[in-house]
């Protein structure tokens, strides 16, 4: 297992234990749908939230939003889109 994946997910865990803390209810993990992964789909107050999660070990190359592109951002939400439809209805 490399050195960055293991990063990425301890990054994961520490997210969903902040999430917890927050009294997030966490709905799913690594949820996948076509070319999407969602790290992590929760709930809180009636609202459906999709995290993904950038964990670095250094700033080097720029801040984690940064790295999230559109097609990113759009794979994402049709992942979520899927989702709904199949897991909330």
């Amino acid at each position: 297992m490399n050195t960055s994946y293991k990063l990425g997910r301890q990054g994961e865990a520490r997210a969903a234990v902040f999430l917890k803390q927050k009294n997030y209810r966490i709905l799913e993990k690594n949820y996948r749908h076509r070319k999407a992964e969602v790290d992590i789909i929760a709930l809180k107050d009636n609202l459906l939230i999709a995290v993904e999660i950038k964990t670095r070990s250094t700033g080097f190359f720029g801040a984690p939003e940064t790295f999230l592109k559109r097609q990113k951002q759009q794979h994402i939400a049709e992942a979520i889109d899927f989702f709904m439809l199949k897991k909330i209805n």
